[in-house]
């Protein structure tokens, strides 16, 4: 599992899926979590709002909370748009 820069060490899956005779979870889709807390996606730049804006962070973190809770053992990163080349572009659109 090589598909970015960040990503889990196939060995730790592996082992994972190894040891446990139950399915592994994972979290599910933010976009959806994210709107469903009043995070307006309409915006072009609305999954950055979660990186950018205090209230943001804090609705990412309890959507990630709200998933270990519920029995996720995986937590994928939420980085729609998050790429410093589009958030530039973006930014240039506000001056």
């Amino acid at each position: 599992m090589k598909s970015g820069a960040h990503a889990m060490p196939e060995g730790i899956l592996r082992r994972m899926l190894a040891r446990d005779e139950q399915p592994i979870i994972m979290d599910g889709g933010m976009g959806s979590a994210i709107e469903d807390r009043g995070i307006d996606v309409r915006s072009a730049m609305w999954g950055s709002y979660c990186f950018v804006d205090g209230p943001g962070r804090e609705i990412n973190d309890r959507i990630h909370a709200d998933y270990v809770a519920a029995g996720a053992r995986i937590l994928i990163a939420n980085t729609h748009n998050t790429r410093r080349a589009k958030c530039a572009e973006f930014l240039e659109k506000l001056d």
